[in-house]
């Protein structure tokens, strides 16, 4: 799981991964932080954490969840890693009023 947001102040829901990754024990968090990174934090976005040891399976599955420009980027980078494209799922985040 690579969740990332700007900065380490606009990060939510933490609390919510560290009870998940005690769910899941292979589940590996990389809380990512854009600008600011603090101890811990990936320094970047989590489009930047992808590396080739995260692409295990040729059946690996992404989910993509963001705005449209990292949706793309996020894209693009799991097809280098050999990710097939049928096996990429997004969905975009919207402004709400």
């Amino acid at each position: 799981l690579n969740f990332g947001c700007a900065t380490p102040e606009a990060l939510f829901c933490l609390d919510d991964i560290a009870l998940r990754s005690q769910w899941l024990p292979t589940l590996e968090a990389r809380i990512c932080v854009d600008r600011e990174a603090q101890e811990g934090h990936h320094a970047g976005s989590p489009v930047s954490a992808l590396s080739e040891a995260d692409i295990t399976d040729s059946n690996t599955v992404a989910y993509l969840c963001g705005p449209q420009p990292m949706i793309n980027a996020a894209t693009t980078r799991l097809l280098e890693l050999g990710v097939k494209p049928e096996n990429i799922f997004a969905e975009q985040f919207v402004a709400s009023n």
